[in-house]
């Protein structure tokens, strides 16, 4: 991504609010499709996960 971008969508589910953001980072495997509009058109951007970033669920 880069400064400008809006993000559409994680995952093919439409992103509202930043906790829904990290909901569907939480939720992706390896890799994570991000839908962004950039300059005025909409594009798709793959993002691969490093799971050391994935904070775990408390129980």
């Amino acid at each position: 991504m880069k400064e400008g971008d809006v993000l559409l969508s994680v995952g093919g589910k439409k992103i509202r609010s930043f906790e829904q953001f990290k909901d569907a980072v939480n939720a992706a495997d390896k890799t994570l499709a991000l839908q962004v509009a950039r300059d005025g058109s909409r594009t798709f951007l793959a993002v691969k996960l490093d799971p050391k970033d994935k904070k775990e669920e408390k129980k």
